[in-house]
Parts: structure tokens; C-alpha cells; sequence
């Protein structure tokens, strides 16, 4: 993730073995822990008390799913906004492109591969998540949705996982 590698690559674990060494590396780096905790306090710097004593310990780096590029997954970025009166408005679509090494990556606006037909079920995924959050106050706010999305199912029809929000 780039939390931890700070640009020194992505880190994947296969094993409890990689885990330990991955996790001994950050123990040994006292720079790489300054950095972290430098743009973790940065953050929450700007957070009211409410929201800090909600916040529970704050963890060094996150992880994130892997996901098999063999199995026919693609991830897309999907742009949007929410008013200040809770409409979700659609603006635009990236696809996200892996190259073999899978830590260099282009993106491709409009998106190729991504299937016209199907884009009413992509508005329904994204409008069913962002609808929660306008019901928690999330109002005024642009969003970027990064999502994986397969077409290789028995009817054809897209499967798709959620990454991560980009508030």
C-alpha cells in the first residue's frame, strides 16, 4: 500500500512470513514511522474534537484487497458530487490500466472496456453506497469511487467490488 512504501513499491502478503518481514521493516525504519506519523497527525490536525475523540487509535498504514487481474477484473475510477440538497451528480469515468509489472498503471477517460449496456446497474451500485452517506450529512462534497468491475459471470451482467472512496 502507499502508506507504508511512502513510493518504495507496493508490499504484498502471501504469507504469515512476508507479514512478519513487511511489519519488521516498518518496526526498523524510525524515519519511515516519522513520516507516517507526520502526515497522520497533519490529518487529524484539522479534525474538531468531536470528530477526534470518535477517532479510536489511529493505525500506522491500511492495507487493501488484492485483486487477481487474471481472473478478468478491471478497476475503474467513478467521478461524482453530491449537492448541498443530497443529489448524486454523475461527471465522469476513468479506467484504470495495469501493466504487467502491476505497479505501473495508466488511466483512460472515456473508458474502453467498460460495456455502454451496463452503465444503469454502475449508476445503481454507486447511487445505493452514496445514498447512505447523504443520510449520514455528506452534502457539498465531490467523491471519486474506486471500484473492480467483472464481466466474466453465468449471465454477463457486471460483479462488482468496492475499493475505496476518495472524499
Amino acid at each position: 500500500n502507499t502508506s507504508l512504501s511512502l513510493g518504495r513499491g507496493v508490499f504484498c502478503i502471501k504469507s504469515r512470513e512476508d507479514f512478519d518481514e513487511i511489519i519488521g521493516l516498518y518496526k526498523s525504519d524510525a524515519k519511515l514511522r516519522g513520516e507516517i506519523k507526520n502526515t497522520n497527525d497533519a490529518i487529524i490536525s484539522r479534525m474538531t474534537p468531536e470528530e477526534k475523540s470518535a477517532l479510536g487509535p489511529v493505525p500506522p498504514f491500511l492495507a487493501e484487497h488484492r485483486i487477481d487481474l487474471s481472473k478478468n477484473w478491471v478497476e475503474y475510477c467513478y467521478e461524482g458530487c453530491i449537492t448541498e440538497e443530497g443529489e448524486i451528480v454523475h461527471y465522469a469515468m476513468t479506467e484504470e490500466v495495469y501493466f504487467e509489472d502491476h505497479q505501473s498503471l495508466a488511466y483512460i477517460t472515456p473508458p474502453c472496456s467498460y460495456p455502454r449496456k451496463f452503465i444503469p446497474e454502475l449508476q445503481e451500485y454507486i447511487e445505493g453506497y452514496m445514498k447512505g452517506l447523504v443520510k449520514k450529512g455528506y452534502l457539498r462534497q465531490f467523491f471519486n469511487i474506486e471500484l473492480w468491475a467483472n464481466f466474466s459471470t453465468p449471465d454477463g451482467k457486471p460483479e462488482f467490488a468496492f475499493c475505496e472512496i476518495n472524499p
